[in-house]
């Protein structure tokens, strides 16, 4: 006869959901108890390849970027909102194991047990605009017990809210406390709606994080777009700043699948040679500046038999970098959170545009792109290595007008490579 009976709630496991293939997911674990996941967050990058590391490899340093340190530690501090665990930075082992972490996959990250915290308050963490903290204030309240929350649900409304008496406390700690700071909270000096519904989420023993932004400048951060010199302003599209002179993200081209069996050198002895199985080559300009990079291109040329084939693979990886260096460019010893004035005032266009023209941001460098020769018609295989890298120059040529504290777009043309 059948089987039944009961099976012990304990005994369950809670399967994870998969992970995107273009996003890694990082789980946030209590650091005595690697198992226990207290949140999670996922990262998702446009374009990415499952499989491919997050990060990459600085001179056998395992890294990422500043701008992907800063947006996962945000992340991870709202994800953390409300708890009684915290993470003030990434330590350099974990900015590793993140960027070692494949997209497609997950990664377990400790974070630190709030310690000093009374069981009847919640510490509020000002916030500022680079991730790091200005200062904290604990709220306390008498016969509050640990774990519960610190305001309620409102009917009818997907906000939390305070009783009348602790929003006029807090109000009155948070004005003391960034009194003569030089920072407000984000929005103004007065809590928002939003800003409300995090305190009131908030649990006694735990933590919570308000943005602040500077009391006398409203930064505006330049975002520049590109095209080419000449063409409509349709084709602008969103530039991305790389530390170094190479590109960080790998450069896949894939020989088209319509492509047959017989156009592909049976047994090719090259490693990492075309096959009809493996159409990809998949590297970066840094790998290509190699003084060997070169056996990368010439190897997965020479599985291709087909001389028509083989050239057309070529120039689709050389457009492909081609085309990287028309979205990316050096951002080192660049700063575009310079233009500012007071908070909510509006600019005009020839304001902006008259900052970018004079300021370091009026030229930007593509990132380089290695120029290499085949060997006569195609009918070889060799590829030789010119020791040439090109890139294009962005010019300024507007901007957009606004309010100080929002973004601004400023638009740049290219028209040709240079040395």
């Amino acid at each position: 006869s059948p089987a039944n009976g009961w099976i012990l709630y304990s005994g369950l496991k809670q399967t994870e959901a998969p992970v995107a293939d273009n996003a890694i997911q990082i789980n946030l674990v209590d650091p005595k108890d690697n198992s226990k996941v207290i949140k999670s967050i996922t990262v998702t990058r446009d374009g990415a390849k499952k499989g491919t590391n997050f990060g990459y490899s600085d001179n056998g340093n395992w890294t990422i970027s500043m701008s992907d340190r800063a947006s996962i530690l945000n992340q991870i501090r709202d994800a953390l909102n409300g708890t009684s665990y915290t993470l003030d930075t990434l330590t350099t082992a974990q900015i590793a194991q993140i960027a070692q972490t494949n997209f497609g996959s997950s990664v377990n990250i400790s974070v630190n047990a709030v310690t000093n915290i009374a069981d009847n308050a919640l510490r509020i963490n000002f916030r500022k605009p680079d991730g790091t903290s200005l200062k904290t204030i604990d709220f306390v309240k008498g016969g509050a017990t640990k774990g519960t929350t610190v305001g309620s649900a409102v009917s009818g409304s997907t906000n939390w809210t305070l009783s009348d008496g602790d929003k006029a406390t807090i109000q009155s700690q948070i004005t003391t406390a960034l009194a003569n700071s030089g920072y407000q909270l984000s929005g103004g000096n007065t809590l928002s709606t939003s800003q409300i519904d995090t305190i009131a989420r908030g649990q006694y023993g735990g933590q919570v994080y308000l943005n602040v932004v500077p009391v006398t400048n409203g930064i505006s951060t330049i975002t520049p777009y590109g095209k080419q010199k000449d063409s409509d302003d349709k084709t602008l599209t969103a530039l991305k700043g790389v530390s170094g002179v190479y590109s960080k993200t790998p450069n896949g081209y894939s020989i088209p699948s319509e492509v047959t069996q017989d156009k592909f050198v049976e047994s090719p002895t090259a490693t990492g040679a075309a096959t009809p199985t493996n159409r990809t080559f998949n590297v970066t300009a840094a790998q290509l500046a190699d003084p060997n990079g070169k056996d990368l291109l010439t190897n997965f040329l020479s599985g291709i038999k087909d001389a028509a084939v083989r050239k057309a693979a070529y120039d689709g990886i050389s457009e492909r970098f081609v085309d990287q260096a028309k979205s990316e460019f050096i951002s080192t010893g660049l700063n575009f959170d310079e233009f500012s004035g007071a908070p909510g005032a509006a600019f005009t266009e020839d304001t902006a545009t008259g900052y970018v023209n004079n300021s370091a941001l009026k030229t930007l460098k593509s990132v380089k792109i290695p120029v290499f020769s085949p060997d006569g018609d195609f009918e070889k295989v060799p590829v030789t290595d010119t020791n040439e890298w090109v890139q294009y120059t962005f010019s300024a040529y507007k901007a957009d007008s606004g309010t100080y504290g929002n973004p601004v777009k400023a638009y740049y043309t290219y028209d040709g490579l240079s040395k």
